[in-house]
Formats: C-alpha cells, sequence, structure tokens
C-alpha cells in the first residue's frame, strides 16, 4: 500500500517501541541513528509526513514530544482489499464518494473523462476527501511499479510532494509517470521500486498531479 513507505512505517514503529522502552519519545538524532540516516533533515522530512497523514504529533519547538496517534490507522493502510473466492470482501463501515476521473498508463497522457462517475471509496484509504479522486490504471505499462492493469488509485491532488512520497507527474508532452518522488533545489528524481534507473529533471520539467495515498486491487 501506497499510504506510507516501508521507512516511514519503520520510523513510526521505532518511535512506538522506544517510548515503551524509556517512557519518552526519541529525539531527531536517535532516529537517524538507528536507521542510519544520511542527516537529520532526512529524518525531519519523514516526521513531516506522519504528522501531516495523522500519524503522529508533536509540540512546536519541544524536544522529545513525539507521539503516535494511531498505529491501528497504519495497519489499516497496509491493507489491499482482495475479493476472490478465496477470500471474502472485508466489511467497511463507511465509504466517500470521489471522482472516478480517467485511466492512467506510464508515457501517455492522462485520459481524462469529460462527465466523471462517482466511486465509493472505503474512507480510511482517503486523506482528504475534497482533494482527492481515482485514476484506473490501463495496460501493462506500470507493471515496473508494482502497478497492474485495472488497479485503482486513491490520488490527493496537490502541487508538491514531500521526498519519498509516490506522485503522478506529468513530464513534457504530458506524459504521465508513477514514481518516489525525491527533490533538491535544483532538480527532482522519480526513482523506480524496481531496477529501473531513476529518471532525474529539472525542477520545472516536472508537474506534480498529486500524491497517491492507496491502491485498490480488486481480484475476481
Amino acid at each position: 500500500m501506497l499510504g506510507l513507505s516501508r521507512r516511514q512505517s519503520e520510523i513510526l514503529s521505532f518511535i512506538h517501541e522506544f517510548i515503551k522502552r524509556e517512557s519518552h519519545s526519541p529525539s531527531f538524532r536517535e532516529i537517524q541513528k538507528a536507521f542510519r540516516l544520511k542527516s537529520v533533515s532526512t529524518v525531519s522530512s519523514h516526521i513531516k509526513i506522519l504528522k501531516r497523514k495523522g500519524f503522529i504529533q508533536s509540540e512546536e519547538r519541544c524536544r522529545r514530544s513525539l507521539q503516535p496517534l494511531n498505529l491501528e490507522k497504519e495497519n489499516r493502510q497496509n491493507e489491499v482489499r482482495k475479493v476472490s473466492e478465496f477470500h471474502e470482501a472485508p466489511s467497511y463501515t463507511s465509504f466517500v464518494s470521489l471522482p472516478f476521473i480517467g485511466h492512467i498508463s506510464f508515457d501517455s497522457p492522462i485520459e481524462t473523462l469529460i462527465d466523471p462517475p462517482i466511486m465509493l471509496i472505503p474512507d480510511y484509504l482517503v486523506q482528504t476527501k475534497e482533494n482527492s479522486y481515482v485514476l484506473k490504471v490501463k495496460g501493462d505499462s506500470l507493471n515496473s511499479e508494482l502497478i497492474g492493469h485495472g488497479d485503482l488509485l486513491i490520488v490527493e491532488a496537490k502541487p508538491n510532494a514531500f521526498d519519498g512520497e509516490t506522485v503522478v507527474a506529468t513530464l513534457e508532452e504530458r506524459k504521465s509517470v508513477i514514481r518516489r518522488y525525491y527533490a533538491t533545489e535544483e532538480e527532482v528524481r522519480l526513482v523506480s521500486v524496481s531496477d529501473a534507473p531513476p529518471l532525474v529533471l529539472p525542477l520545472k520539467a516536472v508537474l506534480i498531479q498529486g500524491v497517491v495515498t492507496a491502491v485498490l486491487r480488486i481480484f475476481i
């Protein structure tokens, strides 16, 4: 599931276990050391994502104030809906209505629908209802990103992203990509989950359409 990256999930679990063991939260430097990260700023980026997505909270200008809000939410974020003769569909308590705006495939423009229908999506997969929409994957061109034909992408529309988030972006000639996003002051690295080489482009050459918060896959 693309709600949290593996590293973000690991950091969240580390904070939880650290508090249980030490009775106080870890410092950014302790998190950096535990995960052998290059800098404290990398830790800060992950913490900002966890806070924005509602997994932790902290007090401004207060050291060791990180507090996990709900680990159960993280576990739910890492589920993919599976419907098959071997799996019964889970029972969801509530749904939200999102517009299904069109189809996406790698290296092609997004095929938008003139009159988008509404789809009911389990609410725990949606970060911000007002800014989210659904795209359906067309073809096998995104298999290298572990995304297959017919998968539904839940996307939070926004023009920017934090490092490590999976984005829907358009490049020159409106070509679409779905990759992990990393940026410096001058360029963007779009990193594949496979062994494919990263795309390294000037900042102005990448237009972020939104951040992928979940993938729905239905097995029939």
